[in-house]
């Protein structure tokens, strides 16, 4: 039995089946034991079906953080929505049978949450078991849009996925079919897309710095040098990191500001993912 086909089995009772394929909206649950230490908000998850996970949310700089501040929800799936299934943008991906659970993160705007840098946010179930060369993965999407691999760690436990964001909202683990050498190179032209996008928001001679820390990458990645390419994404992040608040780098629960620094580190950060697992499958 292959990976996926083990991942996507069906282990559930037909009980359970049944209060997944009625799951929707209505459905979605508050989360459970919420507590708040410092720059860290951490609260249990569980939706119909009985699936279950830890939520980890990590902020480098925030405000106003509090139990109720981030509007936590989360909800159990059809893994077989076409809807769903066609927002993430994979042919043959999948949604784990296992954990189809749906996490969205909406701030409050009345409650004043803002950050700066980045936000790590973290899924850590027991319905998942972690393998070598694991193909589940971290998506996330803005509200009803369309979601992308944000993974920029994983591991067991047993299983964990972590992904670094410059925003918030919608949150799922999905079983990634593509390669890690082909995500790598779907995720290399993502963040020049969101670089050339954003080069109005930060000064020339810093465009053209990190334009050319990309471009070192894209070549050493055509060029098969992994090595290369995962220094260069890691050099490009640390770049924009230096720049501070010449280039945006605040989130508001008001979605007045636009987290350009946080969303051009976060694109880095999954890119090396993605590079260091092809390396080690080389």
């Amino acid at each position: 039995m292959s990976k996926l086909t083990s991942i996507l089995k069906q282990p559930l009772a037909a009980l359970a089946l049944g209060a997944l394929l009625l799951a929707g909206t209505a459905n979605a649950a508050g989360p459970l034991n919420v507590s708040v230490d410092d720059n860290v908000l951490s609260a249990d998850l569980q939706v119909a079906g009985g699936f279950s996970a830890k939520l980890t949310v990590t902020f480098e700089d925030v405000v106003g953080l509090s139990a109720q501040s981030l509007n936590i929800s989360a909800t159990a799936v059809d893994p077989t929505d076409g809807a769903l299934l066609s927002r993430l943008g994979l042919s043959s991906g999948a949604i784990p049978t296992a954990f189809p659970m749906l996490v969205q993160i909406e701030p409050d705007p009345a409650r004043g949450l803002s950050f700066a840098g980045t936000v790590n946010v973290e899924l850590y179930t027991h319905d998942l078991e972690f393998v070598a060369a694991s193909p589940l993965r971290l998506y996330s999407a803005p509200l009803g849009g369309a979601f992308t691999d944000v993974t920029s760690s994983h591991g067991a436990g047993s299983y964990r996925s972590g992904g670094t964001k410059g925003n918030f909202s919608e949150f799922m683990i999905v079983v990634e079919t593509r390669t890690p050498l082909q995500a790598s190179g779907d995720k290399l032209a993502a963040l020049r897309t969101m670089l050339n996008g954003y080069s109005a928001d930060m000064d020339a001679d810093t465009y053209d710095e990190l334009s050319g820390l990309l471009s070192a990458a894209e070549s050493a990645f055509a060029a098969n040098s992994l090595v290369a390419a995962v220094t260069y994404a890691e050099t490009f992040a640390d770049a924009v990191e230096d720049e501070g608040s010449a280039i945006p780098n605040v989130w508001g629960a008001s979605h007045n500001l636009e987290n350009v620094s946080g969303r051009l580190r976060a694109a880095a950060a999954t890119l090396r993912f993605s590079l260091t697992l092809a390396l080690n499958n080389s």
